[in-house]
């Protein structure tokens, strides 16, 4: 596969946030540390 050069995501923002599962992939040697993030029901569309 090839990197996503543009997305769109539609959606209630509010209806998003409720419906965030985060993973359990935190990687704690970079300074930044952010786990992965799902948001069931979300549709992506992009190219």
């Amino acid at each position: 596969g090839h990197p996503v050069s543009e997305a769109t995501i539609a959606g209630n923002l509010k209806d998003m946030f409720k419906a965030i599962t985060r993973a359990n992939d935190i990687d704690m040697r970079k300074s930044t540390a952010a786990p992965s993030l799902r948001i069931d029901g979300m549709m992506v569309a992009g190219s």
